[in-house]
């Protein structure tokens, strides 16, 4: 009686490198979608009508422009202030 050998094959493994890569085209397409519903709501006015707006709305909008800065400043694209 002749004994079969058989051999499994495993799919190569991904390399740390590629992880990183996918990793980051997979975070570089998050950041886009949010980016795009950011221009959408400031397009919106953050959702307030002209003939609501008040001081409240001008501390979000001055609250949001912070927070933009700081990412911008995290990318190295504007200097600290």
């Amino acid at each position: 009686m002749k004994t079969q050998l058989t051999t499994t094959t495993k799919a190569p493994r991904r390399s740390t490198k590629d992880e990183a890569r996918d990793a980051f085209i997979h975070h570089i397409g998050s950041a886009r979608e949010l980016v795009a519903m950011l221009a959408r709501h400031l397009d919106d006015h953050l959702g307030v009508a002209p003939d609501e707006m008040n001081w409240a709305n001008a501390g979000d909008a001055a609250h949001l422009v912070e927070l933009l800065k700081q990412a911008a400043r995290g990318c190295n694209l504007i200097a600290e202030e």
